[in-house]
């Protein structure tokens, strides 16, 4: 693994800054910087990769099996009722599933990022509104922090580098060097240096 100099990190913390006063201007452009880092950081590997828990599986699962059956009120992951969770989550998946069953989307039933729609919505939503709250409290600077803090987590990094690695195994070795520049610990969640 290669070493980081000096240099290469003080352009690295030079550019953070100018992003950070570049968002920091407007709530247009804040907003516009969150959905940017929001996307970059979801985005890869959305579409193709496949699910990674089970708990994902399941919900993708008894979705599928409420869309065939029609009956959007009995859960049923196979053979077992699956009343463990709010039953909004697998009506939003369901409609997510039927609209891209309607827009012509080939296998809407067994395509995974349909089913991930919702959770992308919620991930946008979180952000943005984590940004807005903590507007009534600090600076616009400091809230685009607070709203930069859900998505500096290690899935989110870990999830950039293997979608990285598949494009180009030499940016991702670059993407590990860089990655502590811009996330470091504290006293407890990670911190952008933005």
């Amino acid at each position: 693994m290669a070493v980081t100099t000096s240099g290469e990190r003080k352009d690295l913390t030079q550019s953070l800054a100018a992003v950070a006063g570049f968002a920091t201007q407007t709530h247009a452009r804040a907003l516009l910087v969150l959905l940017l880092v929001t996307f970059i950081s979801i985005l890869p590997g959305f579409f193709s990769i496949p699910p990674t828990d089970r708990d994902e599986s399941r919900f993708a699962q008894a979705t599928k099996q409420m869309i065939e059956s029609g009956d959007y009120v009995d859960i049923r992951y196979q053979d077992e009722v699956r009343y463990k969770k709010p039953v909004g989550i697998y009506w939003l998946q369901a409609g997510a599933v039927k609209a891209g069953q309607a827009l012509g989307v080939p296998q809407a039933l067994s395509t995974i990022w349909l089913y991930r729609i919702p959770s992308l919505i919620g991930a946008v939503a979180a952000v943005m509104l984590t940004y807005w709250a903590a507007l009534a409290f600090v600076s616009r600077r400091a809230a685009v922090l607070a709203g930069l803090m859900p998505r500096c987590s290690p899935p989110s990094w870990r999830r950039w580098g293997r979608w990285v690695a598949s494009i180009s195994p030499s940016s991702a070795s670059m993407w590990m060097r860089a990655r502590p520049g811009l996330c470091r610990r504290s006293s407890g969640p990670r911190w952008p240096l933005a």
